[in-house]
């Protein structure tokens, strides 16, 4: 069971270092544990009070997927190591891809 803080008055800062000590005191795994059982109940809720459909899988004959052209500009503008690595890749097959338009 979690702690309890007992106050006489309102005190957020004494709330909320009391939150943080006792967050950790946990694992990793306590804490996504305890965040997922709390996502599932709040579900739970919402689809019982008609505020959240369940889960449908949704048929699409038509998928929409960026350019090539758009996806490097989205990469460059994230702006990560990540993304800048993938923007030279990228790069290196539109290159490809227009040399073989030209043959």
């Amino acid at each position: 069971m979690s702690p309890i803080l007992k106050l006489d008055h309102d005190d957020p800062e004494k709330e909320l270092a009391f939150e943080l000590d006792y967050q950790l005191s946990l694992t990793t795994r306590e804490r996504v544990e305890m965040m997922l059982r709390r996502s599932d109940e709040v579900r739970r809720t919402l689809i019982q009070h008609g505020h959240r459909k369940p889960v449908e899988i949704i048929k699409r004959d038509a998928v929409d997927f960026a350019s090539l052209d758009n996806l490097i500009e989205m990469k460059r503008a994230a702006g990560g190591p990540k993304d800048l690595e993938d923007v030279k890749v990228l790069l290196e097959l539109k290159r490809r891809r227009d040399a073989k338009g030209r043959e």
